[in-house]
């Protein structure tokens, strides 16, 4: 036997409360912006340095090699930009295997003007943190290799 429809109990369906209204949520707070660069003197160091094509292990050592020198550098030149001025300089260098730099050659611009050291320094300094060539990179360039490097402050 069967219950009909009309005999079924009847279960009230199970509701939850409205709750409380709760107030907005506000949206995050942005992180505060960085500092802007002094737009009237913007400092570069080459935006194209590689010799290499990109995607091979010169490129990647390089690249490597860059953002050292380039981390230093752009500490140093936020430290002292009001005293620089307007200048340039590019600077040739030889990376060897080891990772350390040699025979730094200033081919234009003052090696004694602040950017001339600052530049001269950085890369100097980079050479103890990247370390020696990969494998591969130092069997296909075993005497290491030249580099040069444009820095400016304008």
């Amino acid at each position: 036997m069967g219950v009909r429809a009309e005999e079924a109990e009847v279960i009230p369906s199970a509701r939850l409360a409205p709750s409380a209204d709760k107030p907005a949520q506000q949206p995050p707070k942005p992180a505060p912006a960085l500092p802007k660069p002094d737009l009237l003197k913007p400092a570069t160091i080459a935006s194209t340095p590689f010799s290499a094509p990109e995607g091979t292990v010169l490129s990647r050592y390089q690249h490597k090699l860059y953002l050292a020198i380039g981390s230093r550098w752009n500490n140093k030149v936020q430290l002292t930009k009001d005293k620089i001025g307007t200048d340039q300089v590019l600077i040739r260098f030889h990376v060897n295997t080891d990772g350390k730099i040699s025979d730094l050659k200033f081919i234009k611009g003052n090696p004694t003007s602040i950017l001339g050291t600052i530049s001269a320094d950085s890369i100097n300094q980079s050479s103890e943190l990247i370390g020696p060539f990969p494998a591969d990179l130092k069997a296909k360039m075993p005497d290491g290799f030249s580099w040069e490097l444009p820095f400016r402050i304008d």
